[in-house]
């Protein structure tokens, strides 16, 4: 495998997480039209749109969750797999690296500045991190 198929094999992980947000926040706002919705009284029977709609917006909901639910076990399991790969790289440095840029989705600066290093060097152990691992 080269290190670019390697780098687009990590980079699923946070691909995956930011496809779970994007579905929370969709259910937040399902969540909120539902919560807006009201039912005006009056002594004249009227049909039940009100609650149809409400009745479509909870399964839509449920549905989601659902979604969500599964998602989330996919995107566990996919990071296993991820943390077991980097977990094969021998040297803890070239392992924190990859966990920091795949895992905690951080910058290249980012990482520069929390291990200390300069932003070319923290590029090069990307490198070697990338090579070592199986």
């Amino acid at each position: 495998m080269t290190n670019q198929e390697k780098k687009a094999y990590l980079q699923r992980y946070r691909a995956a997480d930011n496809e779970i947000n994007d579905l929370l926040m969709e259910k937040k706002r399902i969540m909120s039209r539902l919560t807006r919705m009201t039912t005006s009284i009056s002594g004249m029977p009227h049909g039940g749109g009100e609650s149809d709609k409400m009745t479509d917006g909870i399964a839509k909901v449920v549905e989601l969750d659902a979604e969500i639910d599964s998602k989330v076990d996919a995107l566990c399991d996919l990071r296993r797999e991820v943390c077991a790969n980097i977990g094969t790289v021998g040297d803890a440095t070239l392992r924190r690296v990859l966990m920091l840029r795949y895992i905690s989705g951080k910058t290249w600066e980012q990482i520069a500045v929390e291990m200390n290093y300069s932003w070319r060097q923290i590029i090069r152990i990307h490198g070697q991190a990338l090579t070592k691992m199986s």
